[in-house]
């Protein structure tokens, strides 16, 4: 893979910021692969091996922001509304 990625071991990575603006597939084995979005090495958001989104809790109350959702630590949901 030539350009932005940069081979890493086993798997190509890169930091720069990546825009997709046609459709995007991400095809995983379903045994142990999984898709996972962390922020300053902290897992965040995952897809598990079957499909299952999972918030990871946070300790911290984030910026509230319209339309978003986190779960806390003392395991409450929170969503946030436009008035």
């Amino acid at each position: 893979m030539d350009g932005i990625f940069v081979a890493t071991g086993s798997f190509y990575s890169t930091t720069n910021d990546i825009k997709v603006t046609g459709s995007f597939d991400l095809d995983l084995d379903g045994v142990s692969d999984y898709f996972a979005i962390s922020i300053n090495g902290e897992e965040k958001i995952k897809v598990n091996n079957e499909g299952v989104l999972e918030m990871k809790s946070q300790d911290s109350t984030p910026t509230a922001v319209s339309g978003g959702m986190f779960y806390s630590g003392s395991n409450e949901f929170f969503l946030g509304f436009k008035n």
